[in-house]
């Protein structure tokens, strides 16, 4: 039964192996990056729709609109930051515990 055992764990590696420890790191990097992509994107349209808003503002001068404008531009920088928020959490790395 040993024996077995023996030749069993030879054939699977554990978590220590590294292999699979690399690839979900790289995941995650990977993830992280398309997070804050995404998050910056937003931020890019919300000054767009911003602008946009606030020329139609303007120029047929119409102060009333003024908080729509800036509720429009902090709804996006919310959502974005929203978006940075967990690219930060997942580019934080937990101490591996009991490892020396």
């Amino acid at each position: 039964m040993y024996i077995a055992l023996e030749t069993v764990t030879g054939f699977i590696s554990g978590p220590d192996g590294g292999v699979v420890e690399t690839n979900v790191i790289n995941a995650v990097q990977w993830l992280r990056l398309a997070i804050e992509t995404a998050g910056a994107l937003i931020v890019g349209i919300g000054i767009i729709v911003t602008l946009y808003e606030f020329s139609r503002m303007v120029f047929p001068h119409r102060p009333e609109i003024y908080s729509k404008v800036r509720l429009t531009l902090a709804r996006y920088l919310g959502l974005a930051l929203e978006f940075q928020l967990g690219a930060d959490i997942l580019s934080q790395r937990s101490p591996r515990v009991g490892i020396r």
